[in-house]
């Protein structure tokens, strides 16, 4: 007699058996990360090595043909067309020190400011403040202000308690009074080079997946 089942009779299914979910430890989980990202850390710090060795490499062609350049103006007796070349360069140096300084006492205004505010992370923190600097333009006597003429203090309050700026921002409890929520801005959505980044933000961004090919 056969085996196999007739056609009226009703096989059942098969209920493959229930696996558990694998818990996989922290450590061993970011030794997997690293592994992964660790091809990726080298191609890019050959990547910068090329690209500072070739900006190298063009500022120093570049500081030679001035040098040649003045250098044939003093053959020829053009003396004060020489000095003006090399005044010209300073002056361009010292215009980039300046703006950097600029720069850097705008930053430190602005971060002393945003010192005071219960970010929801360090990401968060960044978001604002590249929102807030964009804003500002400084006036006749070098003060900070924001775009329409508001004081920076100002600004950067009005800013941390617009509600379209709360998720940049933890929420507090008051007593009794509710939720007082404090608040930052849209970030920029302009895309960024790889190269514009720093190696230690490439790196977090890859393990957040994050990371965009331009």
């Amino acid at each position: 007699m056969s085996d196999l089942p007739l056609d009226d009779e009703i096989v059942p299914p098969v209920t493959p058996p229930v696996v558990p979910p694998v818990e996989i430890p922290a450590d061993v989980l970011q030794a997997a990360v690293d592994a992964a990202i660790a091809p990726m850390k080298e191609k890019l710090n050959d990547a910068y090595a090329k690209r500072d060795a070739a900006l190298a490499k063009t500022a120093e062609q570049e500081q030679a043909i001035k040098e040649a350049e003045r250098a044939r103006l003093r053959d020829q007796g053009l003396e004060a067309e020489a000095l003006k070349s090399e005044l010209d360069e300073l002056k361009a140096k010292d215009s980039v020190k300046d703006k950097k300084i600029v720069e850097l006492t705008r930053n430190m205004e602005v971060n002393s400011l945003l010192s005071g505010l219960e970010f929801r992370g360090e990401k968060s923190r960044k978001m604002a403040f590249e929102e807030i600097v964009g804003e500002l333009v400084q006036d006749e006597n070098g003060v900070w202000k924001h775009k329409t003429g508001a004081a920076l203090t100002s600004f950067v309050t009005t800013f941390a308690q617009d509600d379209e700026n709360s998720f940049l921002f933890k929420s507090k409890e008051s007593s009794g009074a509710g939720t007082t929520t404090i608040k930052p801005s849209s970030p920029s959505s302009k895309p960024e080079s790889m190269f514009s980044l720093s190696q230690d933000e490439i790196i977090k961004r890859a393990q957040a997946g994050t990371l965009r090919k331009k």
